[in-house]
């Protein structure tokens, strides 16, 4: 699968994102999301997986998300939010698929969050570019309404994931 870019622009400010109940607090370097709306490429997959937890995807670069955990922020797959992780992130990774992307939701609430697509490797295949799949659902302040969705065809990807 071809990833979109990650988000560009001009003007990029922190939004702050967390899950339903909180456990999972994170901040997400973007461009806003209403204004840049032909820019930020929204991405409505209709995979069971997406459309079963309604996830619409942004795929920032690694670097520009800070998760909160206590008093410091870290980046996602660092050495401390590989330490933390297990207290409130649960992983799914798709059996047979060719590509072993960590689907991360919260244990608390249930809510799927992002796709970590490096899928917990420590190298980035050369060649590509360190991004996660971010459910803009999380984040506060946006109305779906306003978003410009790109459609992906995640079901011709692998069988598992037509049903």
């Amino acid at each position: 699968m071809r990833l979109p870019p990650p988000p560009t622009g001009a003007f990029k400010t922190w939004h702050l994102a967390n899950c339903h109940c909180g456990a999972l607090r994170y901040r997400i370097l973007l461009p806003s999301l209403a204004a840049a709306a032909g820019l930020v490429s929204v991405m409505n997959c209709n995979c069971s997986l997406c459309t079963r937890n309604g996830l619409l995807n942004i795929y920032p670069l690694r670097n520009d998300i800070r998760v909160q955990l206590g008093d410091s922020e870290v980046l996602p797959g660092s050495s401390a939010f590989r330490k933390a992780k297990e207290e409130v992130l649960g992983y799914y990774v798709p059996k047979g698929a060719g590509e072993a992307h960590e689907h991360v939701f919260c244990r608390n609430c249930g809510s799927s969050v992002w796709v970590d697509i490096k899928g917990g490797q420590d190298q980035v295949p050369e060649g590509e570019v360190d991004q996660i799949a971010l459910n803009v659902r999380m984040i506060h302040d946006i109305d779906v309404e306003d978003l410009k969705l790109q459609h992906a065809d995640g079901k011709a990807w692998d069988p598992q994931y037509r049903s």
